[in-house]
């Protein structure tokens, strides 16, 4: 079996809002020191929602494939429900068991978000 899925290789090519805001109210930047992936997510919030999100980033498919999953599920949610976003459901949408090092890839965006003020 291939490494890497269909779904994970499309997200990859044409990631969902892969690119950087120019009018964001917050931006948070995350690296995972394991590998060297890297993401820089920026959002724009108005009325504690969040109305767009962009971000840039380089590493390993599933990095960039989750960065992708979790862009898509972020639009229209609270700012103040962003601790409550599963980890499970951006892996569920990966479709297959990842290792422990692959998890950490595939949840990059969640631990960017999780440092942002």
């Amino acid at each position: 079996m291939n490494e890497y899925s269909d779904y994970i290789l499309e997200l990859y090519r044409n990631p969902i809002k892969k690119k950087r805001l120019q009018n964001s109210t917050h931006t948070t930047a995350y690296t995972n020191t394991s590998c060297g992936d890297t993401v820089t997510i920026d959002v724009f919030i108005n009325n504690d929602t969040i109305i767009d999100i962009g971000w840039d980033g380089s590493g390993c498919a599933i990095s960039q494939a989750g960065m992708s999953i979790l862009a898509d599920q972020l639009l229209g949610k609270k700012y103040t429900d962003l601790h409550t976003i599963d980890a499970n459901r951006i892996l569920q949408e990966i479709g297959f068991s990842l290792s422990p090092k692959r998890t950490k890839c595939a949840l990059i965006g969640l631990e960017a978000l999780r440092k942002l003020k």
